[in-house]
């Protein structure tokens, strides 16, 4: 913009989605070498803080970021003898073509003129010709022939000084936002759940486990790529299967999901941390992560299931007696301390791994179940196996049908 005075504003701020910033820096230090070789100053750009804007789709329930940096670019006009170019007028046969250096205003008049030149006064055929403006507000138009001996110098450098203001001060539309799109954050809470749903029905890979067996899936892998699925165009199954996916993500999870981040956020003052918990606790104080870490997040849910299960073994009683004879079939009142999942040969398989108003410990073997942890089932069982671990007896059963006891309230 300019003002009466001709003061000239050469700062302009845009908008790019977050995965965007490192290719915007790097074709911004590619500017800068450009005004070191034209004899230029060179732009200057400062980056906003990150912003989030977090949106729920209705679908699925999801709550999904949208992660931007607002920039601002600025570089100092060059003039010549108080002159400085403000745009260029490309003259072909139907008209002109106005190449206005961002920043600067081009009066309308300019916007309609001929191929004329306010310095020699020959109105002749010109393919361009050159709008400046003077540091008192004065503009001339003026030929590009024309142009050296108008400044009484080599018009190179104000030339390529308002080129290469073009180029900075319209950086911001080709590194533009786009309110659609991918983007490179995950919500936290949304996608511990989702995490923990998989983990249900496909067990906890880890990023090891998948990079030694190649049948494998990592966990974190298979989280995103539910995500991105569910978030692709069209209509195919495998976006259908995905918003399943998601879909599937109960309360049971989002409660998972809400206990482990309280669980980690809560560490955060404690002393002598290990690496693995000080990283997570960066990770997870804000409501989103960078996805580059999606599998350092997504173990907070395998990290935090296996700390409530030893937790609550703490808790049981020191002695624990075989419950039944092999093969007869039981009632049992039981409560779950503990869910383990494992992918197996033949799919996962869960461990439940109760305890009885005694104090006994039973354990049971199953496929996908619906249970959680802290809740009472009764039913009936049939008795698998008496066993003995870690010097402590118990009861393995199987075809074990049972309700869950709800709680008055």
């Amino acid at each position: 913009m300019t003002t009466g005075t001709g003061t000239i504003e050469t700062t302009t701020t845009f908008r790019v989605r977050s995965f965007s910033l490192d290719r915007v820096k790097d074709n911004f230090d590619k500017l800068v070498k450009r005004a070191a070789k034209l004899g230029v100053p060179p732009a200057t750009m400062s980056i906003g803080p990150l912003v989030e804007v977090k949106s729920k789709d209705e679908f699925t329930g999801r709550v999904k970021i949208s992660a931007y940096y607002d920039i601002t670019v600025s570089v100092e006009p060059v003039s010549l003898g108080g002159w400085t170019l403000v745009a260029a007028l490309d003259h072909i046969e139907n008209g002109v073509i106005t190449r206005v250096v961002p920043g600067l205003d081009l009066p309308v008049v300019y916007r309609t003129a001929g191929p004329d030149c306010d310095h020699c006064r020959i109105n002749r055929k010109r393919n361009t010709t050159y709008v400046l403006l003077h540091e008192d507000g004065r503009y001339s138009h003026v030929g590009s022939t024309c142009l050296g001996d108008f400044l009484g110098m080599s018009p190179a450098k104000l030339v390529a000084a308002g080129t290469y203001l073009r180029a900075v001060l319209g950086f911001g539309d080709d590194e533009g936002y786009s309110s659609g799109g991918r983007s490179d954050r995950e919500h936290t809470g949304s996608f511990l759940a989702l995490v923990a749903r998989l983990i249900e029905v496909g067990g906890w890979v880890s990023k090891k486990a998948a990079r030694e067996d190649p049948r494998k899936v990592a966990t974190a892998d298979n989280a995103l790529n539910v995500i991105y699925l569910a978030e692709t165009s069209g209509d195919s199954k495998d976006k259908k299967w995905a918003n399943e996916v998601l879909r599937s993500v109960g309360e049971t999870h989002n409660a998972l999901a809400v206990n482990a981040l309280g669980w980690v956020r809560g560490m955060v003052d404690a002393p002598d941390l290990n690496d693995y918990f000080t990283n997570l606790t960066v990770l997870t104080v804000g409501d989103s992560f960078d996805k580059k870490y999606a599998g350092l997040v997504a173990s907070l849910v395998a990290a935090y299931s296996r700390e409530m299960g030893l937790k609550a073994e703490r808790t049981l009683a020191p002695v624990s007696t075989h419950v039944g004879e092999m093969g007869e079939r039981i009632p049992i009142d039981l409560t779950v301390y503990s869910l383990k999942h494992f992918d197996g040969n033949y799919g996962v398989r869960t461990l439940v791994l109760f305890t009885d108003p005694a104090g006994n410990r039973l354990k049971w073997w199953t496929g996908e179940t619906d249970l959680e942890v802290g809740s009472r089932y009764t039913g009936k069982a049939t008795v698998k196996e008496h066993e003995v671990f870690n010097g402590l007896k118990a009861t393995v059963i199987t075809r074990a049908a049972v309700a869950r006891v709800e709680v008055a309230g």
